[in-house]
């Protein structure tokens, strides 16, 4: 996956208030498993996208921040109604829909956006659209049909976390990110394993990992509710 610039090892080891020469590649990757851990659906995560789509363009200026100028990309998103859940959407330049052979593709222009974080988390697309007749939803009854519509959504998408750029990540949640990976660090250092219960002839049933206190805080907070965001 690779590390976005706004973590770093050294920043690392500050927080380990260490050394460490010689620990420098694996401190790297307990660091890129603690950031993609993070992205993980909760509990464990916040289920957040935290690296750009598209990626940043690097400066051809050295010492100089990576900008945010890169071609759009489209995403697909399949629905069953007008609120339409997006991955933290920095930008928003297109959104389309696409039914059946008989529903062609249709632009929206309408299509409310809701924001968090600073980024784009949902879209509501005009509830008294023919479309949704066409797929039985019934604003009223709030009913969703077992029909889906295809939505494409064209823009730039995650948090960048660069300079002043729109979609910066909260420094509390860079901070739960290297609390992580210092766990791991020492984790090792104990020798530390987690406890797993596994039922005769079958998979692992219980698994045991806690997470640290002030940690658990930050993903709860940062964490999109449940039925918030399209979810429901």
């Amino acid at each position: 996956m690779g590390l976005p610039d706004w973590l770093t090892v050294p920043a690392l080891k500050l927080r380990l208030d260490k050394e460490l020469k010689a620990d420098n590649v694996l401190l790297g990757e307990m660091l890129e498993e603690a950031f993609s851990d993070m992205q993980v659906a909760p509990p464990m995560g916040c289920g957040r996208l935290l690296v750009a789509d598209p990626p940043l363009v690097p400066s051809e200026e050295e010492g100089e921040p990576a900008t945010d100028t890169a071609d759009p990309v489209t995403r697909q998103i399949v629905v069953t109604g007008p609120r339409v859940q997006i991955p933290d959407a920095r930008e928003i330049t297109a959104v389309t829909t696409t039914g059946d052979a008989d529903d062609p593709t249709t632009a929206i222009t309408e299509y409310g956006p809701v924001m968090r974080d600073g980024v784009i988390i949902q879209l509501n697309l005009p509830e008294d659209d023919d479309r949704w007749r066409r797929f039985a939803w019934e604003p009223r009854s709030r009913r969703f049909p077992g029909e889906k519509m295809t939505v494409a959504v064209t823009g730039r998408f995650g948090f960048n976390g660069c300079g002043d750029l729109p979609g910066q990540v909260p420094p509390r949640v860079r901070g739960a990110i290297y609390t992580l990976a210092a766990r791991m660090f020492y984790e090792r250092q104990a020798q530390f394993a987690d406890t797993a219960q596994v039922g005769e002839g079958a998979a692992v049933s219980i698994y045991s990992r806690a997470l640290p206190a002030a940690t658990r805080v930050v993903l709860e907070d940062f964490a999109l509710p449940f039925g918030y965001g399209g979810l429901s």
